[in-house]
């Protein structure tokens, strides 16, 4: 077998993306030593904090997002050609054994790349609807790992597509196997997400005002996203609440452990961390997702047992679905919800993954 010693991981833009090739880049370096990750993306500022915080080297392309394909098609072929020249440049350059599509615009570039230049090429699909980057590298790619079989093309396994599971970081998957917490809601942690936070803060804030004294005796552990952070801080104090408010929270393990209610977004990757964690949680599907895929990844945890969906609410709108779930669950034992998903989660699937890629190399 080919001792895999460097890799290049693509794509990002969000954390949602970029947290799976942290997991598979982990288990990497548990098999060999002296393996080196290259991650190359976009420009976008919180992917390039993010692996600067993990100690990653990071190479960005001046691709431009597929929405401005119909809004300005010249300036984003010309940034596409001029992303792939540099990708070929570093796949040159760096020798990878192999290339790992994050999803996200920024990976098509570099996949593209690759797959003219011989390089096999594995994928990660982290929701229940196949993205649009990886629907148009699949074809050619070595394999295609995917978090549900509900984006399975034809809804089948194939030696190319396999239910691997959404790929998470170690201090995530040693949540597996932590002790149970009571079923009954002590603490509610709020997460906002990296997009649309601002919808889901005024939510709950709303729920907060309505709902007062009957949230009273439970802590609140609130991640706002950068803009809001001040302004929740403050409408907790004016109503007493206790409460740990940030922008972001660099100890999401540690979090997960005190809670025992989640408030949330519907990105797949959060979901497979609270499903480690056996958090029950209300999802807020963000609804400008691609594909609608916040909505689908929801619902698939909803018919589970494992969720309850609050859709979002414009600001004149009552918030009286999202009061309702939570007065309904603070109020009863969650053991149930606990239950159903922890069965969803798949703490072994950056091993697998790693398992796939090396299998690729061994046959290569």
């Amino acid at each position: 077998m080919v001792e895999l010693k460097r890799a290049i991981f693509t794509g990002g833009g969000t954390g949602g993306h970029l947290f799976p090739g942290l997991a598979v880049v982990e288990e990497f370096q548990d098999r060999y030593p002296k393996f080196k990750p290259l991650f190359v993306g976009s420009e976008r500022g919180i992917e390039k904090r993010i692996l600067k915080e993990a100690g990653f080297r990071h190479q960005s392309l001046p691709i431009r997002s597929s929405s401005d394909l119909k809004q300005a098609p010249l300036s984003f072929l010309s940034s596409y050609w001029k992303s792939q020249r540099i990708a070929r440049e570093v796949i040159r350059t760096f020798e990878p054994e192999v290339v790992v599509g994050l999803g996200g615009f920024a990976s098509v570039p570099v996949i593209r790349a690759a797959q003219s230049m011989r390089i096999p090429t594995v994928l990660l699909e982290q929701n229940t609807v196949l993205g649009r980057a990886n629907k148009w590298l699949m074809k050619r790619a070595s394999k295609v790992c995917h978090s549900f079989e509900a984006s399975l093309p034809a809804g089948k396994v194939s030696h190319q597509h396999v239910v691997t599971g959404n790929p998470v970081r170690k201090e995530i998957q040693a949540l597996f196997n932590r002790d149970k917490r009571s079923s009954n809601v002590q603490t509610i942690l709020v997460l906002g997400g990296s997009q649309g936070a601002q919808a889901v803060n005024r939510m709950w804030l709303s729920v907060v005002n309505e709902m007062g004294a009957e949230l009273n005796s439970l802590q609140i552990i609130h991640q706002t996203g950068e803009f809001d952070c001040e302004m929740v801080r403050e409408e907790y104090r004016e109503r007493g609440f206790s409460s740990i408010t940030e922008p972001f929270f660099e100890v999401l393990p540690t979090l997960y452990r005190q809670a025992d209610l989640v408030i949330s977004r519907a990105g797949a990757t959060t979901l497979a961390e609270l499903a480690c964690a056996g958090l029950p949680a209300v999802l807020i599907p963000y609804p400008k997702s691609v594909g609608d895929h916040q909505q689908k990844n929801a619902e698939l945890f909803a018919s589970r047992g494992a969720a309850q969906i609050a859709l979002q609410s414009s600001p004149d709108d009552s918030n009286s679905d999202l009061k309702q779930i939570v007065n309904d669950l603070i109020n009863q034992p969650l053991s149930e919800m606990q239950s159903a998903m922890h069965s969803l989660a798949k703490p072994n699937a950056a091993k697998q993954v790693v398992d796939l890629i090396e299998e690729v190399i061994q046959v290569r």
